[in-house]
């Protein structure tokens, strides 16, 4: 066989056209390498133009809270917020969330907000060091702490926490969450402004994400701007599946961001008056970490209220924090279930909904 290659090298044609080809591998290599390098340099920009529009974003926001406090100190009866002054109660619930936690309780004390507001923090028997960090933010922020003896589920852990708020308004936030300046007002001032209000919730967008994240790529895009429904399958089941609007979209900085009606609003932000959360029984606790919010939403829609997404509240959200450290089995299954409930309990109203949109 050795012998063969070589009476085939020897013959001049043939090894022209070895050498051709050989030439022309060594050139596709090259391009290859060439592309990998321009690809790797244009996610890089890419990176830094979302990351650019997204601080440009809070900056913008940022100014107009000065100016927006500036004219409340000159003029106090020209200040909505001034002139109502909710308490607001911000509910965060936690499970060995320390190193979210963290994040969040830094922000809510460095960045600059609406100043009437308590916490409330709901640990479900936590085993880390989620108490500690709670403890030493306790001397700079208004915080109350309800230790739950069990791991309970959102929903649960959630209206527990609602018993206790003392504010007109409830602002359920995840821990996985990282608030910007001005947030809070920017909540207030669409749930004040807005007529039929139900529930508030922020424009979400994805932190710097690692590579080996769910989520990679995504790295200063949105993450929700309100929550839409479709027509689709899952688990062989067909039913109305909500989703994140404008999921993975990026962000164009702009001075002034319009709030926009949707069905539902995410609860890693939502803001809510007390008497309306409470006039819908608050959470349903049928749910285990998912579903619950959009149910929450939908039984505002079905008294009559609307449902919004601020444009002016920039929130960083992690996703799935808590969960993150479930076993994916265990995650499927609560998913599934989660759905089988919802179904039953939604799919009637949303279809005549869906019907007459198109009527």
């Amino acid at each position: 066989m050795q012998s063969l290659k070589k009476i085939i090298y020897k013959v001049p044609i043939i090894d022209k056209l070895i050498k051709k080809w050989e030439k022309c591998n060594n050139e596709i290599t090259k391009l290859r390498s060439e592309n990998k390098e321009l690809k790797a340099c244009i996610q890089k920009m890419s990176f830094e133009v979302r990351r650019n529009e997204v601080f440009r974003e809070i900056d913008n926001i940022h100014f107009r809270k000065v100016q927006r406090d500036m004219e409340a100190m000159c003029h106090p009866e020209r200040s909505i917020l001034k002139q109502a002054h909710p308490l607001v109660s911000i509910i965060i619930v936690n499970h060995n969330g320390k190193s979210q936690l963290s994040k969040l309780l830094k922000s809510l004390h460095e960045r600059t907000f609406y100043d009437n507001f308590e916490i409330i923090m709901v640990d479900n028997a936590s085993e880390d060091e989620s108490l500690d960090i709670i403890k030493e933010y306790q001397a700079v922020l208004p915080i109350k702490v309800i230790r739950n003896d069990e791991n309970l589920s959102f929903s649960a852990a959630n209206n527990i926490g609602a018993n206790y708020a003392e504010g007109e308004y409830l602002l359920f936030l995840n821990n996985d969450t990282e608030v910007t300046d001005g947030w809070l007002d920017e909540l207030l001032l669409s749930a004040l402004n807005n007529e039929n209000v139900g529930a508030i919730g922020a424009t979400l967008v994805y932190p710097e994400i690692p590579n080996y994240s769910i989520n990679k790529g995504k790295s200063y895009t949105i993450q929700h701007e309100g929550i839409a429904f479709r027509d689709g399958i899952r688990e062989n089941i067909r039913y109305w599946q909500p989703y994140n609007v404008n999921n993975g979209e990026e962000l164009h900085a702009c001075m002034s961001r319009e709030d926009h009606e949707w069905a539902c609003v995410t609860a890693a932000v939502l803001l809510v008056r007390k008497e309306n959360f409470w006039l819908c029984e608050g959470f349903d606790e049928q749910y285990l970490y998912g579903y619950e919010d959009v149910d929450f939403c939908l039984k505002l829609q079905k008294r009559g209220l609307r449902n919004y997404c601020c444009g002016n509240c920039l929130v960083f959200h992690y996703e799935f924090g808590t969960q993150s450290t479930d076993e994916p089995t265990v995650v499927r299954e609560r998913r599934a279930r989660n759905m089988i409930i919802f179904r039953g309990k939604w799919q009637e109203y949303l279809q005549k909904r869906m019907e007459n949109k198109e009527d």
